[in-house]
């Protein structure tokens, strides 16, 4: 298969001249034929015969006004004056490669792959090239990145880095050189060939177009599988010589405790026991950090139910029941914050709301605090209301990401609601998760002015907020296979103090971390309905005890 590179770079304008180079605010459009030397004589010709042809009359026909350009085998440089231009016509040639039927057959099935970039570029004068043409050419460390980025683009999509996202951005809000339908998703870190490192990318489609999925805990991809440790702290160990994991058989209320274990090897959940002939290395783990730090946060949630549930299972007082599920909820919310590396520049925090049912109307509630202190005087009054026929009506305008994160769960489909920057917008996306054999897909719909205002201030300390539902089961059958009936408690809500900080990935992320923090209350329940029944029995046949009233709730 013959793949296109198409990468566009926008140097910013910082004036003035540097050595010999004037800093030059143009986009950049770089078209690299991946496997143009494994094409035929004749498939090569048509390269040239049929194929950059149409890219010149894509260029044309939009109208983009080419500052300079050059080839050379089978690459092709050119700077342009406007990134929405430039993007524009990248979905154009996508389109056209797509369904083009070339003359010459060699070249049927070729893919686009296309990326865009940002950064500094400088005009200077080529001597060498001075001898066919104008001397005049691009130059800057900049173009290197389009570069590492085209192998990762799987084909027929285009990625943005973070620098040209705000640009491309902009051309979409406008509606001018892209359409106001078009999809700008960002996908997170994303790991670079030849061993540059991570970038932030984001990805551009079309209305219909659905985003590459990325395996986003991609364990098999270690060159070297050995066990994986990963601390609470966010430390990470590499131990080659695994034990075998046992269950746990008994801890204390506290989410630092380590508990005992009827094998003298064990160690915690969060271990990945697996085989190696060979003494570890760093170098072999094909993780991105940002994939690390989601694994790792999982993991840890799922170490603090187990333990929590070990100890409510034998645990007598409601008091000690309390404390103890307010302490491990808070430890439960700080490992969602990312506490290593590169995601400590996020600013992640997180709380969970309640929904509380009275009579026809829904009120979301703090359950415990947040993670950030400020951020509960910051939580608006938000609910939902039932209809005559109790269907809960849609959310209008103003009336908040979590109601119409739970309302959606509830008449769409489970997913996630997305504000990318409360501060700029109170329009928000639902990502609704689809599940197609072999794989599973989200899908967004726009809502336009749904959230909710902080109390008391325009500009909250985030930007960025995540929502998705919080399941609790509510009858299930001794089968497995068995679809079981379930509520909604409340929701897993997570900030962030960056504007568009999370990608399809951290989707997936908080839709599993609420299922575990739903094992968690779910725990705190059934316990709390044992002690009161053991308490009613001691006070005396069928009575409420009148301290507890009967009722409990995390």
């Amino acid at each position: 298969m013959l793949f296109l590179v198409f990468l566009v770079n926008i140097a910013t304008q910082s004036g003035g001249l540097l050595n010999r180079g004037v800093c030059m605010p143009k986009a950049i459009i770089l078209l690299d034929l991946k496997g143009f030397s494994r094409l035929p004589p004749e498939g090569q010709a048509a390269v040239f015969a049929e194929f950059l042809p149409m890219v010149h009359e894509l260029l044309v026909k939009e109208e983009v006004e080419v500052v300079d350009a050059n080839t050379w085998g089978d690459s092709v440089l050119a700077v342009v004056e406007n990134v929405g231009k430039a993007a524009s016509v990248a979905l154009s040639i996508k389109t056209e490669v797509q369904r083009r039927r070339w003359k010459e057959k060699t070249l049927t099935g070729l893919g686009v792959r296309i990326a865009i970039h940002v950064a500094d570029l400088r005009t200077g004068t080529d001597a060498v090239r001075q001898m066919s043409k104008s001397g005049s050419h691009v130059y800057g460390k900049a173009l290197v990145i389009p570069a590492r980025i085209e192998p990762v683009v799987p084909a027929d999509n285009i990625y943005v880095t973070a620098e040209a996202a705000p640009h491309v951005r902009a051309a979409i809000d406008e509606g001018s050189e892209l359409r106001t339908d078009t999809q700008l998703v960002p996908l997170g870190m994303v790991k670079l060939a030849k061993q540059y490192g991570e970038l932030e990318l984001f990805w551009i489609g079309e209305k219909d177009a659905t985003p590459p999925k990325l395996d986003c805990l991609a364990l098999s991809t270690l060159k070297d599988p050995s066990a994986v440790h990963f601390a609470p702290d966010g430390s990470q160990v590499i131990d080659a010589n695994a034990g075998e994991l046992a269950v746990p058989r008994a801890t204390s209320g506290q989410p630092g405790d380590h508990p005992t274990s009827a094998t003298a090897g064990w160690r915690p959940s969060h271990v990945l026991p697996v085989p190696s002939s060979r003494e570890p290395d760093n170098h072999d783990l094909e993780i991105s950090t940002r994939t690390l730090s989601r694994l790792h946060s999982l993991r840890a949630i799922n170490e603090y139910v187990e333990k929590f549930h070990i100890f409510a299972a034998s645990c007598r007082s409601a008091r000690e029941l309390e404390e103890a599920s307010k302490s491990f909820h808070m430890s439960i919310l700080r490992t969602l914050r990312f506490t290593e590396g590169q995601s400590q520049d996020q600013g992640l925090e997180a709380d969970v709301l309640a929904a509380v049912t009275e009579g026809q109307v829904v009120h979301f509630d703090l359950v415990f605090p947040s993670t950030a202190e400020s951020h509960a005087r910051l939580v608006p009054k938000m609910q939902l209301v039932y209809g005559p026929s109790r269907q809960l009506l849609e959310p209008q305008a103003g009336d908040g990401i979590a109601p119409y994160a739970y309302w959606a769960a509830v008449q769409i489909g489970s997913g996630v609601a997305l504000a990318r920057d409360v501060h700029k917008s109170a329009d928000i996306e639902y990502w609704k998760r689809e599940i197609k054999e072999p794989k599973g897909v989200y899908r967004p719909v726009k809502k336009e002015g749904i959230y909710a205002p902080a109390r008391g201030t325009d500009s909250p300390p985030y930007r960025t907020v995540l929502s998705t539902i919080i399941q609790l089961t509510k009858k299930a059958s001794g089968k497995p296979s068995d679809v079981a009936s379930w509520d909604c408690f409340g929701l897993l809500n997570i900030t962030s103090k960056k504007p568009d900080a999370f990608a399809v990935q951290d989707f997936a992320w908080a839709e599993a971390a609420a299922s575990l923090i739903g094992s968690f209350y779910q725990s705190y329940l059934c316990s709390s309905k044992r002690i009161v029944k053991t308490l009613r029995n001691r006070n005396g046949s069928g009575k409420r005890n009148k301290k507890t009233g009967g009722r409990t709730r995390p």
